[in-house]
């Protein structure tokens, strides 16, 4: 998964990604008790997404802060 360095790091809290052809919202959560509720599978470059942190950190080249960050991935 692309999100391994943050998963590992232990600093995302969620990610979520909107699918403008069907306008609808897509999210993983890393925390187990919401295993159930994700239903983002699948990430590819150029896709834009929403990724919450709970602490700063630096991800493709690109410094993310703690909070929601807007990214598109390379």
């Amino acid at each position: 998964m692309v999100f391994k360095e943050l998963l590992k790091a232990g600093v995302l809290f969620r990610i979520w990604k909107h699918e403008n052809s069907t306008q609808n919202w897509f999210v993983f959560d890393p925390n187990p008790v919401f295993a159930d509720f994700n239903t983002l599978t699948h990430v590819g470059s150029d896709d834009i997404l929403w990724v919450g942190l709970h602490e700063p950190h630096h991800f493709q080249g690109d410094s993310l802060g703690s909070g929601w960050n807007l990214i598109k991935l390379d």
